[in-house]
């Protein structure tokens, strides 16, 4: 082992204390198969004894590059093999996403990407998932958002710890150890160790804003001061502190399972820097990456102020709404995690009992057949039911002309998309609602942020059976190799 690398393996661990990163159990690493994201799996696996750390590699295929890309998921699964990692892998389309969320491929493939290491973190029931984003990558963020035109906590850049991307998960965190490693030591570790990386050819695209920033534009300021990468990186710092004092002005943000919220009245009250650092403090909060630019903060404000209750686009497929003496920042796609869901057009028999994972989701549906004293459940996720023995008993998603008979209607039913409509359930979310079928007839779901809906139920003449129908969630079921 060189010196460097001993002094890598001490940089990293300090900056891993100061911010709080490590804690015994198991821990997510995103890794590409590119030089950072191998160096940081080799760096956690020599730190992982000092924290008790139990690694697992995660690395998923956007499909953007055919052959080359399912080629370096398969690199990925054989390094960590031979390093004695568990790897876990995932892929998805992410140009026909892209298209799906209206999205720009960079962003449509950051969403896929994220959800994917979420959904590795339920696997394996880890809260914290570790990415090799490092000084450069720092530096190259900070001047992104300046040309953008971005604020106090823009300037802030990449936090060492912060939540999940593309994400409303309260219980996962997203760490970043090689915030203090500049991209020249990660190589020279690379090297010292005779780690090969996989070669990503869209990282020289300059058709992304990002890669001319790193190619073109950042090798200029250079010439002007040669540490003009470390000099934008203690910028991030120094803006964070100054941040932290000025949260003070700012409104409080209190999450919901929508979104973020900040109330009108105390917006309205604020000083205009601190009802704009509440504005940017929620969109951070639903989703970190995007920046609102100081000309749309002033646009939303005014409209703020007109007090118009409504909703109108905010920046980088967020929304904004106002009613009710509450102001909302929401992500119109994301479903809401607090809530059982599944995947769109899905479908799932239910034998009973058991327990089963629903599809495309991280939640798990349980039947249990009850005693005749069980207490009634109190938990909303729960619901008791007596139902005919041999039953039929599924979960499903709406379908269009589905219809529902709510309890104290005396048998008469209304349009599904009527009774969510009611509800004020954003039509987005409907398609993923489980729905709990007894003989293909929906008696009872759980809509986001709504009190569960039951229907009236069929009757038992041939004798019945008492059954509990929980939620349980999140937890993700993927494909382990290593």
């Amino acid at each position: 082992m060189s010196l460097a690398s001993d002094s890598i393996l001490a940089r990293v661990g300090a900056y891993a204390q100061t911010h709080a990163m490590f804690a015994p159990g198991p821990l997510i690493v995103g890794v590409s198969g590119g030089i950072d994201s191998l160096v940081l799996l080799h760096v956690l696996i020599r730190l992982a004894p000092r924290w008790g750390l139990q690694l697992f590699a995660a690395t998923f295929d956007h499909r953007l590059r055919g052959e080359e890309s399912q080629s370096d998921l398969i690199a990925v699964q054989t390094i960590g093999q031979a390093w004695g990692v568990p790897v876990i892998s995932g892929s998805e389309d992410v140009l026909a996403r892209a298209q799906a969320w209206r999205l720009n491929l960079e962003a449509a493939a950051r969403r896929a990407r994220y959800r994917f290491l979420v959904a590795t973190a339920d696997e394996v029931e880890a809260k914290t998932i570790a990415v090799a984003h490092h000084q450069d990558d720092q530096a190259e963020t900070v001047l992104m958002r300046l040309i953008r035109g971005t604020g106090l906590d823009g300037l802030r850049g990449m936090l060492p710890r912060t939540s999940v991307p593309e994400t409303n998960r309260s219980d996962l965190t997203l760490i970043r150890p090689f915030l203090s490693l500049s991209r020249a030591q990660i190589s020279a570790y690379a090297y010292n160790h005779q780690i090969e990386p996989r070669y990503d050819p869209s990282n020289e695209d300059t058709r992304y804003t990002r890669n001319r920033i790193r190619h073109a534009i950042l090798p200029l300021m250079e010439t002007l001061n040669p540490e003009v990468k470390s000099a934008l990186a203690r910028l991030a710092e120094t803006a964070c502190d100054d941040y932290a004092a000025l949260i003070t002005l700012a409104p409080p943000v209190h999450m919901t399972f929508e979104g973020a919220s900040i109330s009108r009245e105390a917006f309205l009250t604020s000083p205009p820097a601190g009802a704009a650092l509440s504005l940017r403090r929620a969109a951070e909060a639903v989703r970190p990456e995007v920046e609102l630019s100081f000309a749309r903060l002033g646009q939303i404000r005014s409209w703020i102020i007109r007090g118009k209750n409504g909703e109108q686009d905010l920046s980088g497929g967020l929304r904004i709404g106002q009613r009710e003496g509450q102001i909302t920042i929401f992500d119109p796609v994301l479903y809401p995690a607090a809530f059982p869901s599944m995947g769109a057009g899905s479908r799932l028999d239910l034998p009973v009992p058991g327990e089963y994972p629903l599809p495309e989701s991280g939640w798990r549906v349980r039947l249990e057949v009850l005693k005749a004293d069980s207490a009634p459940p109190l938990d909303p996720l729960m619901t008791d039911l007596t139902l005919p023995l041999e039953s039929r008993l599924g979960l499903r998603t709406f379908h269009p002309g589905d219809r529902f008979c709510p309890q104290g209607l005396e048998g008469h039913s209304q349009k599904l998309s009527d009774t969510l409509t009611n509800l004020k359930v954003r039509p987005v979310w409907r398609d993923r609602i489980p729905l709990f079928t007894v003989d293909e007839q929906i008696v009872w779901f759980v809509p986001p942020g709504k009190p569960p809906r039951l229907a009236e139920l069929p009757s038992a003449k041939g004798g019945s059976i008492r059954l509990r129908v929980s939620f349980h969630g999140p937890r993700a079921k993927s494909e382990t190799k290593g």
